[in-house]
């Protein structure tokens, strides 16, 4: 390399931001940040198997990547990948790599697809908020519609959208933001489902109604499984105030007392052949329909309850009711 050609490549600045910044931006750094075709050069004879092997690494890398994303956590790749070089060989990636093959490579190109496969077909959105381990508000959007590839209607996940403000502007700010981003136009929307918060489906000022003003015909699909639990609430209501109680208390005497569930799993293993009682439900507000879980586990294993609470109502000195 001649002293001429060294001096028109090198170029002096000084160590500072705004110089850095300034000769990054000139046209002669530009230039050169430009690949060269020859510095990838392939020696002749070996050009056809190079491409080979590199193809092959990269399909077995995307292969190992989608199942990651799939089947298990990006910690798990660390090892697997020690797996199949060892077996294998020519083959390296840990999870760092897998991290940004999933969110570079594989995240766009399936969004991409989810996104023509969509088309201009009407389609519905599944709306729900969460909290992840950071404290930070979430919106999970999934969608339904029509695949013209697949021939039927699908439900899947479209994406996490960060809320800034969890009030009903917020949120239908952050879903017409994520659909304009996603490439879907709004005047397609048929409907939403959701939970049945009123920041959601409130008559006055909600997100259903902010919406309803952009989609004059969106319909709004309350959430069936909440709609149930109302109904079975009340139809509790009409039933002795003891069963409730009943259920309540059968979890509380078992929930916090390692020898009580050892009796207890004594007298059931005599009457069922050895055979392993499961754990009884709590009767939680916020599991849906658990009520009726609860009621038939109980029932499952009555004839050990009764003997079981017989045996020890001297010893913790429990009152009896009458029949």
């Amino acid at each position: 390399m001649t002293p001429k050609l060294v001096a028109s490549i090198v170029t002096e600045i000084r160590a500072q931001l705004n110089d850095l910044k300034e000769h990054g931006a000139t046209k002669k750094h530009k230039s050169r940040c430009v690949p060269s075709v020859k510095s990838f050069a392939v020696p002749r004879g070996s050009a056809a198997g190079q491409k080979t092997i590199q193809d092959d690494q990269k399909r077995c890398e995307l292969r190992i990547a989608t199942y990651v994303a799939c089947h298990t956590s990006v910690n798990a790749v660390d090892d697997l990948s020690d797996i199949i070089q060892d077996e294998v060989g020519a083959f390296k990636m840990h999870r760092t790599k897998c991290t940004a093959v999933i969110k570079s490579v594989l995240a766009p190109h399936f969004r991409e697809e989810l996104r023509e496969d969509i088309g201009e077909s009407p389609y519905s959105l599944y709306l729900d908020e969460t909290t992840d381990i950071s404290v930070n508000k979430l919106l999970c959007i999934c969608v339904k519609y029509r695949s013209v590839k697949h021939r039927k209607f699908v439900s899947t996940y479209l994406g996490l959208v960060e809320l800034l403000d969890c009030n009903a502007n917020g949120i239908s700010d952050a879903v017409v933001a994520f659909l304009r981003e996603y490439g879907l136009d709004i005047k397609n929307l048929v409907g939403i489902a959701t939970d049945g918060a009123s920041v959601m489906v409130g008559k006055n000022h909600s997100v259903f109604t902010l919406l309803k003003e952009l989609q004059p015909s969106l319909q709004l699909i309350r959430c069936v499984c909440h709609s149930l639990d109302i109904v079975a609430n009340k139809a509790m209501q009409l039933l002795p105030s003891s069963m409730e109680y009943m259920i309540r208390e059968t979890y509380n005497w078992f929930a916090h007392s390692a020898k009580r569930q050892g009796d207890y799993k004594a007298v059931y293993e005599t009457l069922n052949d050895g055979g392993c009682p499961l754990k009884f439900i709590s009767p939680s507000s916020t599991r849906w329909l658990v009520i009726s879980d609860c009621i038939e586990r109980i029932l499952d294993q009555e004839d050990a309850l009764k003997i079981h609470f017989s045996l020890v109502s001297d010893a913790e000195h429990c009152y009896s009711f009458p029949r």
